[in-house]
């Protein structure tokens, strides 16, 4: 394979590396938004059912799962907090111990390349972890919600 060619698979390979990390940047705004929806329409939903507890004979259910429906947002929220997030492009100095190095186009290409997949793995990471915990908000805001 020529020198040329090499150069050209890795230039390849970095730019669909930086299009996952957008494709991941997207994936992360889309799952706080849909977290915080959630969030305030269980909120909402736990005003709805507050009002008439103040008026029953045994206000405590009701309460106690508009409790609930509250803690299950506020888990949700905890889920689209800000966290370390990688996105395409890197420093000029991430780039200099090549210049340094003497190092070919098809070289520089394969480390940035490289140092992206460690990038989306650490993003996907993030966004398993968030779901997780979005998981858990809703499932706890759902079964107050039956109290």
């Amino acid at each position: 394979m020529s020198e040329d060619t090499k150069t050209m698979i890795a230039h390849e390979a970095m730019r669909q590396t930086e299009i996952r990390l957008d494709d991941l940047l997207k994936n992360g705004h889309a799952a706080d938004q849909r977290a915080f929806t959630f969030a305030a329409i269980a909120i909402g939903a736990a005003g709805i059912f507050v009002s008439p507890a103040a008026n029953a004979q045994f206000p405590v259910p009701s309460l106690l799962g508009c409790i609930g429906i509250i803690l299950g947002a506020l888990i949700c929220i905890l889920s689209a907090l800000p966290q370390k997030f990688h996105v395409k492009g890197h420093y000029y100095k991430d780039w200099a111990g090549h210049i340094d190095d003497e190092d070919n186009l098809f070289q520089c290409y394969s480390s940035q390349g490289l140092e992206n997949d460690e990038r989306i793995q650490r993003n996907e990471d993030s966004l398993e972890k968030a779901g997780r915990v979005f998981k858990i908000g809703v499932l706890v805001s759902l079964t107050s919600s039956f109290s």
